[in-house]
Parts: structure tokens; sequence; C-alpha cells
């Protein structure tokens, strides 16, 4: 697996890959990749991730950007797992990712909105 310099070490805390059906930090992901671990791809989340950004953009859940693509990446891995997640299951699968808009609870409604309109369930 090659690594690409330009991200950095991922202070941001950002889920930037999935194993199965978990989002996963690039440094984890150096260490599973030397151990053999074979990663998901992102057509196996495409159905799940294509509901979330649709939900996002109806929602109108960005504002800065800042966490977006792990926000996406999160939401899209519970998505892809839970199709009726409760605000607990919402809560532990998204604890790893800061919102400095705080738009928690169009977050919340995105994945709600999401997780009930994903096709090929």
């Amino acid at each position: 697996m090659s690594r690409r310099p330009a991200t950095g070490h991922n202070t941001q805390g950002i889920p930037e890959a999935t194993i199965a059906r978990l989002p996963l930090y690039l440094r984890v992901l150096y260490a599973c990749a030397e151990q053999g671990i074979a990663t998901v791809s992102s057509e196996e989340l495409a159905a799940a991730g294509k509901a979330v950004q649709a939900a996002w953009i109806q929602l109108d859940v960005p504002q800065c950007g800042y966490c977006q693509s792990g926000q996406i990446m999160s939401a899209s891995a519970l998505v892809a797992k839970n199709r009726a997640p409760s605000d607990a299951d919402i809560d532990a699968a998204m604890s790893g990712n800061v919102c400095r808009c705080g738009t928690y609870n169009q977050i919340r409604a995105a994945i709600k909105d999401a997780a009930a309109n994903v096709k090929g369930a």
C-alpha cells in the first residue's frame, strides 16, 4: 500500500477508509495493510453513500466543510449496516467526528433520512 504524504498524519481525526464497513483512520489502515487485511471498496458502500450524500444536500448539512469527509464516511458506514439507526446508534457511530459549525441536529436528521431512503436494501 502506498502512503500519501500530502495527507499528513490525519490529525483532524477524519476517517479516510473503511474495513468491514467500519470507518478507519489511515494510520490504522497502514497497520492493517501490513498484516494483509483486505479493505472494503467504495462500491460496497455505494448505495448507502449515495443516500447519505443526497440527504446531506437535501437537508443543507454542510456549512464550512471542515468535517464533511469524515461525517459522510462514518454516516455511510452506519447506514450500510443499520437501516433504522436510533439516536444512540448515531451517537456511537459519529462520536469520532467534530463539527466546528455544530450541525449535529442536521447530521442526525440526514442520517435518519438516508437510512430510510437507501436503495438496494
